[in-house]
């Protein structure tokens, strides 16, 4: 991969970003419910008391990474930066916060599970800590991809401990939060200067895995009306996120580009924590819980 030598966006805005940003993380009690990129506060979360809901959890930092890495190539390019910084605190918080109640479940082997978990979420921390820049965007999109790689083990690990085949709704329903943040994420990257094979082959990639789990979602047997009506707000919301993506790229439509997947990012969180509820209805609660029935999975 060609990596460009741009040099670092030096303004008092940007600088004062990081600042905030670093501040936000080392005294991670405020905002832990989060905000969205158009200022709405994202619900306070329950603890986790079922094998799904851990599932649901891990799976979500896994989002939680893309979404940072591309607000910080967003501020780069001058795309919504207020508001994209906003998402780095909020979602640094709630991963921490997500982190944490994972170390709560009794799970066998699960702080080691969590070790790598926290381990890359620091070092993501770090390289965002720096004051937003093209130069720089590749090292944060490389290091969003390593803490997503230890998410996406975390969800394979408690998806493994469920004594339901079903949980796996949770994990593919989950991952499409994260296909929605990487598919923009990448984009952006190709705006920022690193337009290569490989970043449009994993752009193209991204939309085609998230093309094929919608489809394989729309035919599962769980179901409910309310998770109907979502699943066709799912499909709008990717639609018109995929004509943003093919429009030549200019500051509207790269606004268009950060508005819609943070809309699609809100509506499969909403379609995930459905499926959570309905498996726990379907299975039961108690059946359900790693806490009471930790290693007989």
């Amino acid at each position: 991969m060609v990596i460009n030598p741009y040099g670092a966006v030096k303004n008092q805005s940007a600088m004062s970003m990081s600042r905030r940003r670093a501040l936000a993380f080392m005294t991670s009690n405020l905002a832990l419910s989060g905000l969205g990129l158009f200022g709405v506060i994202r619900p306070a979360q329950a603890e986790i008391t079922s094998i799904t809901t851990a599932i649901n959890r891990a799976g979500y930092i896994r989002a939680l990474s893309q979404q940072i890495a591309k607000a910080y190539i967003q501020i780069a390019l001058d795309v919504i930066p207020g508001k994209s910084n906003d998402i780095i605190i909020a979602s640094q918080a709630l991963i921490q916060r997500n982190i944490q109640q994972l170390k709560m479940t009794a799970a066998p082997d699960n702080n080691r599970q969590l070790d790598g978990l926290n381990t890359q979420s620091v070092a993501l921390a770090s390289v965002i800590a720096k004051t937003p820049s093209k130069a720089n965007s590749l090292t944060v999109s490389l290091q969003a991809d390593a803490l997503l790689l230890e998410a996406d083990r975390a969800t394979r690990f408690y998806q493994g401990l469920s004594s339901s085949s079903q949980a796996k709704v949770i994990n593919v329903a989950g991952r499409q939060r994260m296909l929605s943040q990487r598919t923009a994420k990448l984009y952006f990257l190709m705006q920022a200067g690193y337009d290569t094979k490989e970043i449009r082959s994993e752009l193209q990639n991204s939309r085609n895995e998230f093309n094929t789990a919608l489809d394989m979602m729309t035919g599962l047997p769980i179901t409910t009306p309310s998770i109907k009506g979502e699943m066709e707000l799912a499909k709008q919301q990717w639609s018109a996120f995929q004509v943003s993506l093919d429009q030549k790229p200019n500051p509207a439509m790269m606004r268009n580009v950060a508005t819609t997947s943070e809309r699609l990012l809100e509506v499969m969180d909403s379609l995930t924590n459905q499926y959570d509820q309905a498996l726990k209805d379907m299975l039961g609660k108690i059946d359900q819980n790693p806490v009471t029935l930790a290693g007989m999975f």
